[in-house]
């Protein structure tokens, strides 16, 4: 929703069901304070009569624009990706923190040293380091597949065969 007249009959649809109680429904009561305040149409998507927008329209006129821009639809993120960067070269990469949480930080491909999540994020390897008990979801996954790949990693060996072997 970009206009403001828009926002506005839709804030009126919600306010007649605020008013009229959400048991009503878009029946009767709905219906009848609906039309007293200019709102026609089917009343399940009901849309400004002439008299409303105009009003609506000297409103806008009178208060500028809706303050934020505009309101959209958009569907919320529902993974972030923590940045991690090598402190030799700045080579990044993203990564969820359940990755990060449960491996360590990625290798920079180039310098061969874990890169530095942001934020901290502790890692199981880095609680172990620090005589702290692991994140619960670390300690809580025994991933016999997991331990061999660390232990590979941890050796630096740079032979992809046999990582693909086991």
């Amino acid at each position: 929703m970009t206009e403001g007249g828009r926002i506005l009959d839709v804030l009126a649809h919600e306010l007649v069901h605020a008013t009229v109680g959400t048991e009503a429904g878009h029946c009767k009561p709905f219906r009848d304070c609906a039309l007293k305040i200019g709102l026609q149409g089917p009343m399940r998507s009901t849309t400004p009569s002439p008299k409303f927008a105009a009003w609506a329209e000297a409103l806008m006129q009178r208060i500028g624009s809706y303050p934020a821009g505009y309101l959209i639809d958009v569907k919320k993120q529902g993974t972030r990706m923590l940045k991690c960067e090598c402190s030799t070269c700045g080579y990044t990469v993203r990564i969820t923190r359940k990755w990060l949480t449960l491996a360590e930080p990625p290798i920079c491909p180039t310098d061969r040293v874990p890169l530095i999540a942001e934020g901290g994020v502790k890692t199981q390897a880095a609680a172990l380091r620090l005589g702290e008990n692991p994140p619960r979801e670390v300690a809580a996954c025994e991933d016999p597949d997991a331990a061999r790949l660390d232990a590979y990693l941890m050796r630096g060996n740079n032979d992809d065969r046999e990582w693909l072997d086991w």
